[in-house]
């Protein structure tokens, strides 16, 4: 009896010592199986609660190294007549980035809204373009200028390419068709409108690249 006693005093004052540190830390005992532990409140400040560190962003994809490839194309397709218009097409292609300006959504007798828009290309889209200058022959010197005058079709293009260090230019002026008296008389020739469907080759190429960032580009 004497043993009991003993061992039932020793069980009270655990009990007691064990109640009197739960009471100093707060009544946060240790978490029981199943029982999430809270999560820590952001620590204070005279300018008010600490937010939690935010995980950093993705870091973008990196831009392919700028090789010294540089292409500037333009080609203007006008008509002089009671319905005078043109289109114009412009693009600017240096390493990867490009600016591309074009006609856009519908057009009106000719006349169609433009927009310039800007994107990188993909190492894949850029070795297409140079493979299509290479098979249509525009990796070359080359110049046909005439007059623009008369009743009739004109064009106005030029392109200039610079790649491993060697510079080329075409460039190609004139009626493409007259009427009237003035008709066949300054019409470009042969040579000068092989090189007109190689610009517009490229002029489809490219408008469909930049059809993937602005859907409403003409590609056709």
């Amino acid at each position: 009896m004497r043993i009991r006693a003993l061992h039932f005093s020793t069980v009270q004052r655990f009990s007691w010592l064990l109640t009197l540190i739960l009471a100093a830390c707060g009544g946060q005992g240790v978490p029981r199986q199943g029982q999430q532990t809270p999560s820590p409140t952001p620590r204070a400040t005279p300018d008010g609660p600490v937010a939690p560190p935010m995980t950093a962003d993705p870091a973008p994809a990196p831009v392919p190294a700028d090789d010294g490839f540089r292409l500037a194309f333009s080609l203007t397709d006008g008509e002089t007549s009671k319905d005078s218009h043109q289109v114009v097409w412009s693009c600017r292609i240096e390493g990867h980035a490009v600016t591309y300006s074009g006609p856009h959504g519908g057009c009106e007798r000719g006349q169609c809204p433009h927009r310039e828009t800007k994107f990188n290309l993909t190492a894949a889209q850029r070795a297409g373009v140079i493979a299509l200058l290479q098979t249509q022959d525009l990796l070359r010197d080359h110049e046909t200028v005439r007059p623009v005058k008369g009743i009739g079709k004109w064009v106005r293009s030029s392109l200039q390419v610079t790649r491993d260090g060697r510079a080329t230019r075409l460039r190609v002026e004139g009626m493409t068709n007259e009427w009237g008296r003035t008709e066949g008389k300054t019409v470009l020739d042969a040579e000068a409108r092989a090189v007109l469907s190689a610009f517009d080759a490229l002029r489809r190429r490219l408008g469909a690249l930049a059809k993937g960032h602005f859907s409403e580009y003409h590609a056709n």
